[in-house]
């Protein structure tokens, strides 16, 4: 059987412009579809793991209130038969030119290095820590192994729950759009984090009636795997961080979801996900509603030359702030986990540009709204310290700011009152240009 695979726009296109609040839910548009592993070749597993595979299916969907999908196909595979299902994941349309597109965007904001290697890195993505992998489209499930161990059962639960809840939320929310989403924008990491943590909390659930408690202490806090198939150089921390906060943030999201309306409130959420990652990392901030403010994109195309082309234009999120303080690609520049975490906490609304010319640095243009002036002052105290770092060089003045001059790079922070602007530029020519539209934009 041949297995058909799509990614939606938003995995397959270069971020557009987007203002105001940017969207969980893009419209789904099909790609042309590849022919990948032909899970027909295949052995079907043996009568007596089809009655296990079925037992878990039915407990997970009658536990969150479901109807099974009419097929559930699943078949128990090898460590070399998983390596080529996600090898041949590379020949999706698209794949390649998105994962290159997120690739550049997380190098522009300096937290990723040419060599890092995050095509493997995507291709592994698919896959949940212990192996289990998740066709969608042919509702089927891989698992590696066939002794099926309280472990794999575990794994199995999680990828039983994700087809569950896709064939109960097919008409509205999340599961209109293919998984997992590969691009660089606030929306994928909300896409991506509810639909693996709502697969994990609902594993959890599981286990609780059918594990042992010794078992389920093993299997709480898994040791993600981040890759299964040989790949030079390891994972960098940035990559080992992506692969945990599907996992860990959207499991309490969905927890907290949970606790506050049951499985049903959990279905809302799906038909109406958070719309930024602020409200997924606080779930109370989801349920009371609370939204942040608008971050207008100011025309930088207006004051840049004509060689600058523009790479990314969208809101960070208070999750790639967060990362933006404490998973710089130089090791030096970071800022602890925590102290990051709490920089970004107060995080009201951002607007993020980066433009690209040959044979030069990039510019980088940052905006951020703060819910008070105690969290912008948290926030740039800690910012103000990873620039120097980060450029090093020394003070200069430019249109009555301090900034911080090196021979190829120039920082510019601007504070105002709940409000900070971190611009970088090649040189002061450049950055006097976007400066002096953000400082003529703060005084209308």
């Amino acid at each position: 059987r041949q297995v058909q695979a799509a990614l939606t726009e938003a995995a397959l296109s270069p971020p557009a412009p987007t203002l105001g609040q940017p969207s969980p839910t893009p419209p789904p548009t099909a790609a042309p579809a590849a022919v990948l592993f032909d899970l027909g070749s295949i052995l079907p597993p043996s009568a007596e793991l089809e009655v296990q595979f079925e037992t878990i299916q039915q407990a997970v969907a009658s536990q969150i209130g479901a109807q099974l999908p009419p097929q559930i196909d699943t078949y128990a595979i090898t460590d070399p038969q998983l390596q080529t299902l996600i090898w041949d994941f590379a020949e999706v349309d698209g794949f390649e030119q998105q994962v290159n597109q997120t690739h550049r965007v997380f190098q522009l904001l300096g937290l990723a290095s040419p060599s890092d290697d995050f095509n493997s890195f995507y291709q592994n993505y698919w896959v949940d820590p212990n192996g289990t992998l998740v066709l969608p489209d042919d509702s089927t499930i891989a698992v590696i192994g066939f002794e099926f161990s309280d472990y794999q059962k575990f794994s199995y639960a999680q990828a039983a729950a994700h087809l569950i809840r896709r064939q109960q939320s097919s008409e509205t929310g999340l599961y209109q759009q293919e998984f997992p989403c590969f691009s660089p924008t606030e929306a994928c990491d909300i896409w991506n984090a509810l639909i693996k943590g709502d697969a994990l909390f609902d594993a959890r659930q599981w286990a609780e009636q059918n594990l042992d408690e010794d078992t389920q202490a093993g299997i709480a806090d898994p040791n993600l795997k981040y890759f299964f198939t040989p790949v030079v150089p390891a994972p960098t921390d940035l990559m080992q961080t992506l692969r945990e906060m599907p996992y860990a943030d959207g499991a309490n999201f969905i927890q907290a979801v949970y606790q506050s309306g049951g499985w049903l409130q959990v279905a809302e959420a799906f038909a109406n996900p958070p719309t930024t990652t602020e409200q997924l990392l606080h779930p109370d901030k989801y349920l009371s509603g609370e939204l942040p403010a608008e971050v207008p994109a100011h025309d930088l195309d207006a004051v840049l030359p004509e060689d600058w082309e523009p790479a990314y234009q969208g809101s960070l999120g208070e999750w790639k702030t967060f990362l933006l303080l404490g998973y710089a690609a130089n090791s030096s520049f970071q800022v602890e986990s925590e102290t990051a975490q709490d920089a970004a906490a107060g995080w009201n609304g951002d607007m993020t540009q980066l433009f690209t010319r040959p044979n030069s640095g990039p510019v980088a243009a940052h905006q951020w709204l703060w819910d008070s002036q105690t969290d912008q002052q948290e926030f740039e105290q800690v910012l103000v310290n990873l620039a120097v770092q980060r450029v090093g060089g020394v003070e200069t003045e430019v249109l009555g700011q301090t900034c911080i001059q090196s021979t190829n790079e120039i920082s510019c922070i601007v504070s105002r009152s709940q409000e900070t602007i971190w611009l970088l530029a090649p040189d002061a020519e450049t950055i006097e240009m976007i400066l002096g539209l953000y400082l003529e934009a703060s005084d209308e």
